[in-house]
């Protein structure tokens, strides 16, 4: 990247300069982050070709990423270091992205309303790896819980996905749209 693509998108993902004004619904914002994720995915498969790397997505949910908006409290960098700690485990490489997905009919009864976080890894490895048994072994370890009913961990290979890495470079830095 060239320093003001560098320090383009280290605004847009939060870091430095005037960053607490900028909005996730911001459209012109999140299309020029996923045009520059875009470039840097497509810049490293193909510095990485002789490595034949194999790219996978990731979604990881869990109870302790759950908040209540009567108890407001972000638990993302814990959510970060447990992501990370099982990336760096199975020997996985990656790039995390937090989302937030409001849920507006749960838990119902005046309870409040729930803000899901979720961390979604775009993750790639040189050798063996078997996404549905490492996902189903990370389900039933017990260490990812999800109350609301669907798997914790859920990975797929992105050769699957529609659009490959561009497609996902853009469906990460998709603008918030509504609660469920």
């Amino acid at each position: 990247l060239s320093k003001v693509e560098s320090k383009t998108l280290e605004y847009l993902i939060g870091r430095g300069g005037l960053t607490r004004l900028l909005l996730a619904s911001d459209l012109r914002a999140t299309r020029k982050s996923a045009r520059i994720w875009e470039r840097i995915f497509a810049d490293h498969a193909e510095q990485n070709a002789h490595r034949q790397p194999r790219y996978y997505f990731g979604t990881f949910t869990c109870d302790e990423g759950n908040m209540s908006d009567r108890q407001p409290v972000v638990r993302l960098k814990y959510l970060q270091r447990k992501v990370d700690k099982v990336l760096r485990k199975l020997k996985l490489h990656g790039v995390q992205f937090a989302e937030l997905q409001g849920l507006a009919n749960y838990p119902a009864g005046s309870a409040g309303r729930l803000i899901m976080i979720g961390i979604h890894v775009v993750f790639w490895c040189y050798g063996h790896f078997e996404p549905v048994k490492e996902a189903g072994k990370l389900n039933a370890s017990g260490a990812w819980k999800n109350k609301l009913g669907i798997p914790p961990v859920d990975f797929r290979p992105v050769s699957e996905l529609k659009g490959g890495l561009r497609g996902l470079a853009y469906y990460l830095n998709k603008p918030p749209h509504d609660a469920k």
